[in-house]
């Protein structure tokens, strides 16, 4: 029966959020509820395989033949591009209302949610961007043995700078003397070139090297690496659930003392949720919020690209904490309301945790 759970869950709760599966009291609502959590989960669901708990044998396998095989990322590339018509359609009527004054009353209704308030992030860590692009590198460069030497990893992480920095100097969001700025350009760089140089190897047809298993383990060094550089320890695999929560926190705070965030919202599950989960009645689901990541960018960049390494380090520094028996799913929100989905702009990085039951 946990199996079963497990497998449902995973694989319709992404196409419930796709296609408005919450509840509202009007039809304008409705559109409006579905519209921001396309917008915020589009890129991410085609392109991000969730993390896989343990499930036994044959939930692993169910799981991989949804998130790896062709036939489930053609699936969910089809589910998505799907939910992509029916958000135009939806962007295109609240436009016509709201061009011809019909959308007033959708405006001024008291429910509508008030925008969130994002201070600038404090000034970043001088130390914190070149160690990280250090950890990425080596870690990197480490499980690509015998495939990859460091003079090709240096090599080809300056070609991707030269060809991309003109563009980037060009844009008003970039600029050199701006540490937050240059550590966002620089980390597009890296994992850039990490995945110019995976797609190389997979031209060639290597078959001792697996994707999927090399993400995994990467994304897992890495979430630990980045909790040692923010001076946090990795937890424990046996740890409590309010060593967790409090672990989760100091994370939070850290990457707000360090310029990283300039929020992050931990919404706790509560005492209810928490005595069901120990009473095997439900999984426990909580989320965890980054607003103003200066990481954004490359994040968003590298996705829309089509890369499935993509350095979204504060979701692997959090499935660290976290351990093996729990799954992050990353949403990408704009915090504001608008009905023109033309002025859709990403503020925050959602983190749904979920722990088994």
């Amino acid at each position: 029966m946990k199996l079963q759970k497990s497998f449902w869950t995973r694989l319709f709760i992404p196409c419930l959020i796709l296609y408005g599966g919450r509840p509202c009291d009007a039809l304008h609502s409705q559109l409006s509820t579905r519209r921001r959590w396309l917008q915020a989960t589009t890129t991410t669901i085609v392109l991000s395989s969730p993390t896989t708990a343990h499930a036994g044998e044959v939930g692993a396998r169910i799981t991989k033949a949804v998130t790896q095989s062709d036939l489930g990322i053609a699936v969910r590339r089809s589910v998505v591009q799907g939910a992509q018509t029916m958000d135009r359609l939806d962007g295109k009527w609240e436009q016509f209302s709201d061009r011809f004054q019909l959308g007033k009353e959708r405006s001024q209704r008291p429910d509508r949610p008030k925008p969130l308030v994002i201070p600038d992030p404090l000034p970043l860590d001088p130390t914190l961007a070149p160690r990280v692009l250090k950890c990425s590198d080596e870690i990197f460069l480490e499980m690509m043995r015998p495939f990859l030497t460091s003079t090709q990893l240096t090599q080809q992480i300056q070609t991707v700078q030269n060809t991309v920095k003109p563009a980037f100097v060009r844009s008003a969001s970039y600029s050199p003397e701006n540490l937050a700025q240059q550590f966002n350009f620089d980390l597009y760089v890296h994992y850039k070139a990490y995945s110019d140089l995976l797609i190389q190897l997979d031209n060639k047809n290597n078959e001792d090297f697996k994707f999927p298993d090399f993400l995994k383990q990467y994304q897992n060094r890495i979430g630990n690496e980045v909790l040692r550089l923010l001076q946090l320890p990795v937890p424990l695999q046996e740890s409590s659930l309010e060593d967790i929560l409090k672990a989760l926190d100091r994370f939070g705070t850290a990457l707000v003392q360090t310029g990283w965030a300039a929020q992050v919202e931990h919404a706790r599950p509560t005492l209810e949720q928490i005595q069901d989960w120990r009473d095997d009645a439900d999984d426990l689901i909580w989320t965890l919020a980054l607003n103003g990541d200066i990481t954004l960018g490359s994040q968003l960049l590298l996705q829309e690209q089509g890369f499935r390494l993509y350095p979204n380090l504060g979701k692997w520094a959090v499935q660290s904490i976290l351990g093996p028996s729990s799954t992050v799913d990353d949403y990408y929100m704009d915090t504001d309301y608008n009905s023109d989905p033309d002025r859709f702009e990403v503020k925050q990085v959602l983190l749904n945790i979920q722990l088994e039951g």
